[in-house]
């Protein structure tokens, strides 16, 4: 088949997901941006003088964590742009 006669992907169509897969997909990425952003939440709050999140930064290493995070958020960004 010609690529263009052939017909668009699935991600092009989003009316053909069904019901199951649009919650899965939606769950998915709000799963995704919650990782992501509590992390920075709470170094915010450390940052803003929250004592109970400079306590999480601090006493409970939170500070590597964050940054291992990023670390990987980097990586995984520079991956896909180079693909």
């Amino acid at each position: 088949m010609d690529a263009r006669t052939s017909p668009a992907p699935i991600i092009n169509l989003p009316h053909l997901l069904g019901l199951r897969q649009r919650i899965g997909a939606l769950l998915f990425s709000l799963a995704c941006w919650l990782y992501f952003l509590i992390p920075v939440a709470i170094l915010g709050g450390w940052l803003a003088g929250f004592r109970q999140l400079a306590n999480e930064v601090v006493a409970l290493g939170g500070w590597k964590r964050f940054q291992y995070l990023m670390d990987m958020s980097g990586h995984t960004i520079l991956i896909l742009l180079a693909a």
